[in-house]
């Protein structure tokens, strides 16, 4: 997307050319499973060990990320992500635009949200992508890991938006 177009459009324009059946995408599901990072289940693991409560919030699509979810035993009321929509024959019909994911600085508004509606007073967010960064804040500490598709290895810990320090 590189920042020129927000992410709503850019997620419209690439479906619009994509047009996913609902077959397809459980095809792909099946075919290629999430595959989770190494590590990431052992840390969720420890944090549900402590009750400490885990969203997972994603500009993904729902119908993946619950796999993802339902592997790291993260409760399906506590996945934010955009939903895909389709015709009673499986044909792609679109995306659900109200989902905050969908919309530039939507993982932010989701954060946001939990804070109120649950009374937290510090989040932690981990990421890997310029949507993950847009949630901080209201996210007080964002911890990117990044070394899949093709990218190149980070470890940044980000205390607010104008302050980065390499690990």
């Amino acid at each position: 997307m590189g920042g020129s177009m927000t992410f709503k459009k850019a997620l419209t324009e690439r479906l619009s050319i994509i047009r996913c059946s609902r077959e397809q995408v459980n095809k792909l599901i099946t075919d290629h499973p999430p595959q989770l990072t190494p590590g990431i289940k052992e840390l969720v693991d420890r944090l549900h060990e402590r009750n400490i409560k885990v969203f997972l919030i994603s500009g993904g699509f729902r119908c993946i990320v619950e796999h993802v979810a339902s592997q790291l035993n993260i409760p399906l009321h506590h996945v934010y992500a955009n939903r895909l929509k389709f015709y009673f024959n499986g044909e792609y019909a679109g995306f659900d635009e109200s989902q905050p994911t969908a919309e530039s600085g939507g993982k932010g508004k989701v954060i946001s949200m939990l804070k109120e509606q649950n009374g937290f007073k510090t989040v932690v967010m981990i990421g890997d992508g310029a949507t993950d960064l847009e949630a901080c804040p209201p996210a007080i500490l964002y911890q990117i890991h990044v070394e899949t598709l093709g990218r190149p290895l980070q470890n940044v810990a980000i205390t607010s938006r104008q302050t980065l320090t390499k690990l």
